[in-house]
C-alpha cells in the first residue's frame, strides 16, 4: 500500500527533494481569538489531536501559521499530483513532483501516521483522505520510505 506526497518543482527544489515538514513541534493548543467551529475533534490543552485538525486547516490562519511538523499526504495519487501542479487558489499552475511512499516501511522509520478522517468529525478536504507523517524525531522523513519520485505536469 502506498501514500503519496505532491510538491510544486520549487518546494521541492527549496527542500532538495526531502521530505521536510515547516516546523518542528506537532502539538497545539486553540485560544479564544482561533476562529473555532463546534467539533467533537478539538480538545482543552495543547496536544496532538488539536495539531492534526490545525494542520489541515492552516492554510485558513490569518493570524499565526501553524508550523507543523506533519507531512500531509494521501492515498489517492492523482490527489497528490494535483497538490503538486496547482498553486494558491488553483489559478496558477506548474511542474511538479510526485513522491510515492511505502506505507509498509513506516514503523521501521518510526514515522506516525494520523488518519485524518478517523481523528476530526469535519476534515477540510475529505476526497483528499488525507494521512499525516509524523517523524519521531520531529524533523525529515526518511528518504528510505521513498519507493519512486514522478515528475508530473498540469
Amino acid at each position: 500500500m502506498f501514500l503519496y506526497r505532491g510538491e510544486s518543482k520549487e518546494l521541492y527544489k527549496k527542500n532538495n527533494g526531502r521530505l521536510t515538514p515547516k516546523g518542528d513541534k506537532f502539538t497545539h493548543m486553540f485560544y479564544p481569538s482561533d476562529h473555532l467551529y463546534p467539533s467533537r475533534s478539538i480538545f482543552a490543552g495543547e496536544c496532538e489531536q488539536n495539531a492534526v485538525v490545525t494542520h489541515q486547516f492552516d492554510e485558513l490562519r490569518t493570524e499565526q501559521e501553524f508550523r507543523s511538523a506533519g507531512i500531509s499526504t494521501t492515498p489517492i495519487f492523482e490527489r497528490a499530483r494535483h497538490y503538486a501542479t496547482h498553486i494558491y487558489d488553483d489559478s496558477v499552475t506548474t511542474d511538479g513532483y510526485v513522491y510515492v511512499i511505502d506505507r509498509n516501511k513506516l514503523d521501521k522509520f518510526e514515522i506516525e501516521q494520523k488518519i485524518v478522517s478517523e481523528l476530526v468529525e469535519f476534515p477540510r478536504h475529505p476526497e483528499d483522505e488525507e494521512v499525516i507523517l509524523v517523524a519521531k524525531g520531529r524533523g525529515d522523513l526518511s528518504k528510505e520510505i521513498v519507493v519512486e519520485t514522478r515528475e508530473v505536469a498540469p
